[in-house]
């Protein structure tokens, strides 16, 4: 944005790979924190067909036009199909990466992982590797991340989890939902990285696909934007019948909060004009 003018927008620079390749899907998840840009890259293939990288940017200070590589982000084992860059997030000295192909040790497939990098002294390393509480063949965990301004909270969202639990932190292993969907809170201190609560919706259902393509934490990371763009209610406005499932794939967004860490959902929203494949909370922020 023109800094003259509030209202004047320009491009000011044009970001590329450093090692641009046919299917690179260079720019599939892009994030932003001041003048530091990280880019996600899930179809690189120099350690594999579509295993993944991710570009780090800033600003040069001494010329605001002009962003420089300052460092370039993969997972250790990098194998084919992980597609880590699918989803990334940006906080100060942190970045998170989601590798929603990822392998649990090489055995259960597609069950997803995400990446957390810290910058110090320049030096990006790798901090982190996290995965689910209940990880499962292709729950594709790290589909989407999110983290909060401090880079102290994560959201994970795994779309293809299968538990028919409901609410907070339920049942995650009866596998009667499948495509359900759940989001994964997680907090470091110390350094070290646990995680905090398990997310379902309060109607959760098969093929609901919570959050199918969005999660989005607020930033002091106490309130969590969750959609469900398959979700099925005819219900519209805040807090409707949840039960009444005569809108197929119509969707609905779920905020939940955090009080004294512990997380509850506070609204069902569903739009105001709710019809069968609107996909409502197909992205949100």
């Amino acid at each position: 944005r023109n800094q003259g003018g509030a209202d004047q927008w320009g491009q000011v620079k044009r970001l590329v790979s450093p090692v641009a390749g046919v299917g690179d899907h260079f720019g599939r998840a892009v994030a932003i924190d001041n003048d530091t840009v990280a880019v996600g890259a899930s179809g690189d293939s120099d350690n594999g067909a579509d295993s993944g990288a991710a570009y780090v940017f800033e600003r040069n200070q001494n010329a605001p036009d002009s962003f420089g590589l300052v460092a370039a982000l993969s997972q250790p084992a990098a194998a084919a199909n992980d597609f880590f860059g699918t989803s990334i997030d940006i906080s100060g000295d942190t970045v998170v990466a989601g590798a929603w192909g990822r392998d649990a040790d090489d055995v259960t497939e597609n069950s997803g992982a995400a990446y957390v990098f810290v910058q110090n002294n320049g030096l990006w390393q790798q901090q982190a590797y996290i995965k689910a509480s209940n990880t499962g063949e292709f729950d594709a965990f790290g589909f989407k991340v999110s983290l909060s301004a401090d880079g102290n909270t994560l959201a994970v969202l795994a779309p293809n989890e299968d538990s028919a639990a409901t609410g907070i932190n339920g049942d995650q292993n009866n596998d009667l939902a499948e495509l359900s969907g759940a989001v994964y809170l997680f907090v470091r201190r110390d350094g070290q990285w646990r995680q905090q609560a398990y997310l379902k919706t309060s109607n959760s259902q098969s093929g609901d696909s919570l959050g199918g393509m969005s999660v989005s934490l607020s930033a002091d990371g106490n309130t969590l934007a969750v959609g469900a763009n398959w979700e099925d209610s005819a219900a519209t406005d805040i807090n409707g019948d949840q039960s009444d499932n005569t809108a197929d794939g119509a969707g609905a967004v779920y905020i939940f909060v955090r009080r004294n860490n512990i997380w509850e959902q506070q609204v069902y929203l569903k739009a105001s004009n709710t019809e069968a494949d609107q996909q409502f909370g197909h992205a949100v922020s």
